[in-house]
């Protein structure tokens, strides 16, 4: 690292070795004496703000700061946790976060390394497709309300009609060069503006008032099928983002298929013709219960449309109503009230 990128630390031949200034920080191995007051990253060397945090909870259930020391100075192992999707460790067991796998070190180490891996796999293929999902997320939530006021707009269609009616019942010729006249109303005699054409006489605009009651008439039935689409594909792309979220490497390689199949986006091509691939059915996640009843999951549609075809009578189907997620299907006719909860 030469110096003009970092002039405390400069790493090359001939350079002066410069040690870290001293934070004047406890060794948590040899000291005992804890300041409630005072956060321990500050008070011992070494600590994150992730250990802290485990240690002062099991503080707070009455372990001593000196017992936890020795367990972390004696392990042997590595505990992985599941903190917001993403593994959390130490070698000790976490208790702040929950359920722990312990094992040990170089496995441990192995896991963690390879879900990192996994990660930038997931990375590398998910990041365009998460982009498109942005950005048709943001066209389709930024047409609809566009589409609503549209909507809204053509419902009041009726006045056209009856602007019509009345230029034609009055007989009214001469309107070229106003831009509205009023008329009273058949209902109840009341006042009525209406807009005009200068351009055109009565009759002209009579036809006028006609064709945009029949135009916004029509544009009622087209803006609610438009207003159902955007609120579908707002649906599609929001359930597919959530499944983006937690997708391993082959779930992301399907949801990416499945976009590719719909249409909305084109396969890579690169050199060569590719050979048409053969069709896999999609393989969904199936579990079995301590209580021995197997339960399988999809983790994206076509997951869980495979699911769902694979599905027998005997079985027992679930889905969260109004909401997008995954199947689930209970291989036992009668379970217990434990596994459907």
């Amino acid at each position: 690292i030469p110096p003009f990128e970092n002039s405390r630390r400069t790493i090359q031949a001939g350079a002066e070795f410069i040690p870290t200034p001293s934070q004047d920080k406890k060794n948590p191995f040899t000291e005992q004496i804890v300041d409630t007051n005072i956060s321990l990253t500050k008070q011992f060397s070494g600590f994150s703000p992730f250990l802290a945090k485990e240690v002062e909870y099991r503080m707070s259930k009455g372990q001593t700061f000196h017992s936890i020391m020795e367990e972390i100075s004696n392990s042997k192992s590595i505990f992985i946790a599941n903190s917001d999707n993403e593994p959390v460790f130490h070698c000790i067991n976490l208790t702040s976060v929950g359920i722990c796998k312990e094992y040990p070190l170089f496995e441990g180490i192995d896991i963690l390394y390879f879900h990192r891996e996994e990660k930038e796999r997931i990375k590398q293929i998910s990041g365009d497709i998460q982009h498109f999902i942005n950005r048709q997320l943001k066209h389709q939530t930024t047409k609809l309300p566009r589409l609503i006021e549209e909507y809204d707009a053509a419902k009041d269609c009726d006045k056209w009609r009856e602007y019509g009616d009345l230029l034609y019942a009055y007989q009214i010729t001469d309107t070229k060069g106003l831009k509205e006249i009023t008329l009273n109303s058949f209902v109840d005699d009341s006042p009525i503006h209406i807009p005009l054409d200068p351009k055109l006489d009565g009759k002209g605009n009579a036809r006028k008032a006609f064709q945009k009651y029949n135009k916004l008439k029509k544009g009622q039935v087209y803006l609610q099928e438009q207003i159902q689409l955007c609120e579908m594909e707002i649906d599609y792309f929001s359930a597919l983002a959530e499944q983006l979220k937690y997708a391993d490497f082959e779930t992301a390689i399907e949801i990416r298929e499945e976009l590719v199949k719909l249409g909305y986006l084109f396969e890579k091509e690169k050199g060569k013709k590719k050979k048409k691939k053969k069709e896999v059915s999609p393989s969904y996640t199936t579990i079995t219960t301590e209580q021995g009843i197997t339960i399988s999951f999809g983790k994206n549609n076509l997951q869980n449309d495979a699911l769902t075809w694979h599905t027998k009578k005997s079985n027992i189907w679930f889905h969260t109503k109004d909401y997008h997620g995954s199947h689930v299907v209970v291989h036992d006719e009668n379970p217990d009230e434990y596994t459907i909860r």
